[in-house]
């Protein structure tokens, strides 16, 4: 992480729970330099780091931030802080309304991540609710949440949420009348990216996080550690602070059991996305692993010799890959990934390139919620979907293609 801009490694310096007294002198220092405060924010705001900027910056150096600059963080802080307390009560609603009538559920992300990391619902921006069920009390909590004012959105025919509930892992809840989404969860991840943790081990696994009094069960530390490295790479690590919540974690590693944590990632087929997780957090973050679980993880000398080189081109492979999350994670300008970068990175951390190629044929083919929202087809007539799917794919990429060819043919000329 050499050469970058100030405005990057100030987001650095902040995204943590606590800065000890070089780091509040390396931030100090940094804010000395000419800083560009929009490009600031607006970073911080894209890594979804802005309450720690807010917190870190009032508390190391004040004096030298631009009091409109200071005055837009602290609305940002209030109003996020607000926002927390909100969704956090809307959740302990909705998970004793479940488990009043019989079905066991946990919460993870948003507030509950901030509560969780941080001790503090201000420090970390959340936009929804996750909760986890098994698939088979969906019904069930779809009658539930609609009694507490949520309605699915989008309105799925029987075909449809039947495919849903198949190939997919959420749907949303929304309560209109108090703009708050709940995503229902019976999975942590869609088919197109296979991962195997299951939500009846992680209900049984799960912990009780006490706020306010009330108690709300989430994710034990082992199955956190791994559902982070799994979302941010189904994701391509595309935010700063997907390598920092690792980080934070790791901190605190003296409740992790490491020999569980190695073990459920080969069970699940998340030790590559767990390792990309680690190095990051450790590059970019200083992160301490254990000395043992790194000799662990570098386990091509522990094979057998058949499989010894095989094992060592993998893992060269995935230093590589953390090497290019590095440089592309605070990149000026950045992208979202393509479909094609999308599947290399699936290439590199799923466990088996099979895996990759069953998800990329997936997604081509199996329909989705924006393949309903463009074309109603009676029952029926619901096959259809699984040809139209590639075709309307199809017609989208060859369009962004050729619409990004043109932009480079007048750029040329």
């Amino acid at each position: 992480m050499n050469d970058l801009r100030p405005e990057n490694e100030i987001l650095i310096c902040v995204a943590r729970k606590v800065l000890n007294d070089e780091l509040s002198a390396r931030l100090r220092a940094l804010a000395q330099q000419e800083i560009d405060w929009d490009f600031l924010l607006a970073a911080a705001s894209e890594h979804n780091l802005l309450p720690l900027l807010y917190n870190h910056l009032t508390a190391a150096s004040p004096d030298l931030v631009p009091e409109p600059i200071l005055s837009k963080l602290k609305e940002e802080f209030l109003t996020n802080d607000q926002c927390n307390l909100y969704l956090m009560g809307e959740l302990i609603r909705i998970l004793e309304l479940l488990d009043a009538n019989g079905i066991k559920a946990l919460a993870f992300k948003g507030p509950v991540l901030a509560a969780m990391l941080y001790g503090d619902l201000a420090l970390r921006q959340a936009g929804d609710l996750d909760v986890l069920i098994l698939k088979e009390d969906f019904e069930k909590a779809k009658d539930l949440l609609q009694t507490a004012g949520y309605m699915m959105e989008p309105q799925l025919t029987g075909s449809q949420q039947s495919s849903h509930l198949r190939f997919h892992c959420e749907i949303q809840f929304v309560h209109h009348e108090q703009v708050s989404v709940v995503d229902l969860h019976w999975g942590v991840a869609p088919r197109t990216f296979p991962f195997t943790l299951d939500p009846s081990g992680l209900l049984d696994r799960s912990i009780l996080l006490t706020f306010a009094g009330h108690a709300i069960r989430t994710f034990a530390a082992e199955d956190l550690l791994l559902y982070l490295c799994m979302n941010a790479a189904k994701d391509n690590w595309n935010q700063l602070e997907s390598v920092a919540l690792v980080a934070e974690l790791l901190r605190s590693s003296e409740v992790l059991d490491w020999a569980v944590l190695l073990n459920r990632a080969r069970e699940s087929g998340g030790t590559k996305m767990l390792v990309l997780g680690l190095w990051l957090a450790r590059d970019i973050f200083e992160a301490e692993i254990p000395a043992e679980v790194c000799e662990s993880l570098n386990r091509g000398r522990s094979v057998n010799r058949g499989r010894q080189t095989k094992v060592c081109r993998t893992y060269e492979s995935l230093r590589q890959c953390a090497l290019k999350i590095e440089r592309q994670l605070l990149r000026e300008e950045r992208q979202p990934p393509t479909p094609l970068q999308t599947f290399r990175m699936n290439l590199q951390c799923l466990e088996r390139k099979r895996d990759a190629v069953a998800g990329l044929v997936r997604a081509v083919l199996v329909p989705t919620i924006s393949d309903w929202q463009m074309v109603t087809l009676p029952g029926f007539l619901y096959p259809l979907y699984y040809l139209l799917r590639p075709v309307r794919l199809f017609g989208k990429y060859a369009s962004a293609i050729f619409h990004n060819s043109e932009i480079s043919r007048q750029n040329a000329t």
